[in-house]
């Protein structure tokens, strides 16, 4: 079939950073880009996922509704199920613990290094990081350096800067 079998639907989501588009598939969700065109991003998850791609707003509701309460200030912790439909083991690793971090803190590289038990990995967990397909709701924005420094975000230190702000985390 082409495409593949797999079927991934998305919508989007308007945010103080711009047009937010998500998508999932019938077991969570997987992919999250901010300021992608709508074509680029159709395009890119089916060569990406080998797959079927289908804007479906109602199937996406949940995640859209969840990300809007986000941006909005009104919720601090996603609810989702999520399908990492690419990544290594180590870097599906590093993503869960992301996603373990509370709202409005932060973390080190090299703490969540250590919390996978691999203590001297942390410039593998900052690509870690750089290789997150679902930012915002797997935080990667909440991991700075273990001096305080920001570190990076694949959408710049502004982004991540105000997306601290945005949870009340002191930067």
């Amino acid at each position: 079939m082409a495409g593949g079998s797999r079927i991934v639907r998305y919508a989007g989501v308007d945010s103080l950073f711009g047009k937010v588009l998500i998508a999932g598939t019938d077991r969570g969700v997987c992919r999250l880009e901010i300021g992608m065109r709508e074509r680029k991003f159709v395009e890119s998850t089916k060569e990406r996922y080998r797959c079927w791609v289908v804007r479906d707003e109602a199937f996406m509701a949940g995640y859209t509704r969840q990300l809007q309460e986000y941006f909005d200030g009104q919720r601090r912790r996603f609810d989702l199920k999520l399908d990492f439909l690419e990544g290594t083991e180590f870097q599906q690793k590093v993503w869960r613990t992301l996603y373990s971090i509370p709202y409005g803190e932060v973390r080190s590289y090299k703490w969540v290094a250590q919390t996978i038990g691999s203590n001297q990995a942390f410039r593998a967990v900052g690509a870690g990081c750089g290789a997150n397909p679902l930012a915002i709701i797997v935080p990667c924005h909440r991991v700075v350096s273990h001096n305080g420094k920001l570190g990076g975000f694949g959408y710049g230190l502004e982004m991540k800067q105000q997306l601290l702000q945005l949870e009340g985390a002191l930067f």
